[in-house]
């Protein structure tokens, strides 16, 4: 294996509150699937998708966005994903990296993380 560049305690952090997320939102038969490449430029690059049902892409992508901003999140009413989601778009941008969702396949979502951790 080769070492990478970068905060492995942030790849980490972020990773698990992905996975965590995504398995919360998961009902019975439901699947979660992490993928880590070797993205353009030496970056680093993983996805975490989830199957389960009603996502609300766009809530997720405020959430997302708002945290970068440093703008607070609103009342989230029950929904657990804001928090955690919150930090890792904190400590992804403050890595130099991206974190984005897009609709799942059928359902669910999917979040992409790019970060600058080339290999040494």
């Amino acid at each position: 294996t080769n070492p990478r560049a970068g905060d492995a305690q942030i790849l980490n952090r972020v990773l698990l509150n992905l996975v965590s997320n995504a398995a919360q939102a998961l009902r019975e038969g439901g699947r979660v699937r992490l993928e880590v490449w070797d993205g353009p430029d030496g970056t680093l690059e993983a996805s975490v998708t989830d199957n389960g049902p009603e996502a609300d892409i766009d809530r997720i992508r405020k959430a997302l966005h708002a945290a970068v901003r440093g703008d607070s999140i609103a009342e989230t009413r029950g929904w657990t994903h804001g928090l955690g989601l919150s930090i890792s778009a904190r400590l992804v941008a403050a890595a130099g990296g991206s974190l984005d969702v897009e609709p799942g396949e059928p359902c669910g979502a999917r979040l992409r993380l790019s970060l600058p951790f080339g290999v040494l």
